[in-house]
């Protein structure tokens, strides 16, 4: 097994419980569900809500939790697991080992180690280098913790594919650039050649398309020949996306909130969002970001991009064109974000802000879920589409 550790991580946990009561669900395996049956553990829990487990919609069973019982039901007042206290490690559902860890098996057979940005030990980088863990990391490989498994061609931008020898150089050309120019830059330049070449292919009527060797390598040229107006386009989507993948990120997930940001986004309409108490022209939260959070977070948002590259992001969530898509608006939603919860406290955004923004970025846009996966392939599409009509 040959593992290669991400450089941007430290972790140590830091027994602050938060990933034990948040919205994801939390797999439980038969064995771990047969050793609590009947132990007071679970009699405990079963007391408290009615039951320990429920059968989620995949057939999988779960950590029982509803809107009076939000976090896991084993989660002590102290914020230890109880698994853990009376049974030990290994006797946590894997999800709960393998937290805050994430793999991914690239074709070569490499697997690439990281960790969630929703974990506070992660975000604030406490705790020894993932290099350092690399025993009780391999050891948790070894016992069956979920590994992301890029097998054969990759998709760039589906039904399109290419072979991982080109997404290998494509990458290297990536990293050259990102040391050569800013980092959004770097991510346009991407984004637009790779589309480009995409929109050179007219449209497919196959539900798999292998590129021919050398297209990813070419697109990097035709970047060059992308017109001011047709950049401009490109700066009008990162605005539409940005404000859209806001919505999943809100704590009341109200629909009628959305339909009121959809309004002010692509008409004239003052923008309202409740949560943050937020009730004012689009322009404004623009300048409130720009002049309040600005560039005083960069360094911590680029080790988080570099992380989302490390461990595949680009490759995993969509495509090679939408997942730059995501690399590439992160900076952009957590301002975004970090602005709105800053307003909301009524100070000016500070670092508890940013964290904030961070985590929640993190949990509801990457690292834990593939429901946004839609709309980063949206964006790539409508990238596409303006190469098209510029007849680039």
């Amino acid at each position: 097994m040959h593992v290669n550790y991400d450089p941007q991580i430290s972790y140590e946990c830091v027994q602050c419980g938060r990933s034990c009561f948040n919205r994801w669900d939390i797999g439980v395996e038969d064995s771990v569900a047969q050793a609590l049956k009947g132990h007071q553990l679970e009699l405990r829990v079963i007391q408290e809500r009615g039951q320990a487990f429920r059968q989620g919609d995949d057939g999988q069973r779960i950590i029982y939790k509803d809107s009076d019982h939000p976090r896991c039901g084993f989660l002590k007042e102290d914020l230890l697991c109880s698994i853990h206290s009376d049974l030990g490690f290994e006797a946590k559902p894997l999800t709960c080992q393998q937290y805050p860890y994430v793999f991914v098996q690239t074709p070569d057979r490499q697997i690439h180690a990281s960790a969630v940005y929703s974990c506070t030990a992660v975000r604030e980088e406490i705790g020894p280098t993932l290099q350092e863990s690399r025993e009780s990391i391999e050891d948790l490989i070894r016992r069956g913790a979920r590994v992301h498994r890029l097998d054969g061609n990759i998709e760039v931008l589906p039904p399109f594919e290419t072979s991982y020898a080109e997404i290998q150089a494509y990458e290297a050309e990536l990293n050259r650039k990102l040391g050569e120019m800013p980092i959004s830059a770097a991510f346009e330049e991407a984004i637009l050649g790779l589309a480009n070449a995409i929109s050179s292919l007219g449209q497919p009527d196959q539900e798999s398309v292998l590129l021919e060797e050398g297209l990813l390598a070419s697109s990097w040229g035709r970047a060059k020949l992308v017109p001011a107006a047709a950049r401009s386009q490109l700066q009008l989507i990162k605005t539409i996306l940005s404000m859209g993948l806001l919505k999943p990120c809100l704590p009341s997930q109200d629909r009628e909130v959305w339909q009121k940001i959809d309004a002010a986004v692509l008409g004239d309409a003052d923008l309202e969002i409740p949560d943050f108490n937020w009730h004012a022209p689009l322009s404004e939260l623009d300048l409130w970001i720009n002049e309040g959070v600005g560039h005083r977070f960069d360094a911590q948002i680029k080790r988080f991009q570099s992380s989302l590259l490390f461990r595949k992001a680009h490759l995993t969530m969509g495509g090679l064109l939408p997942g730059l898509m995501l690399v590439w608006i992160m900076p952009t939603v957590i301002r975004l974000l970090t602005g709105l919860h800053a307003w909301m406290e009524q100070n000016e955004p500070g670092l508890n802000n940013f964290l904030w923004g961070l985590e929640t970025a993190e949990t509801h846009l990457v690292g834990h879920t593939f429901d946004t996966v839609p709309v980063y392939q949206r964006a790539a599409w409508q990238a596409v589409s303006i190469s098209r009509a510029y007849q680039l």
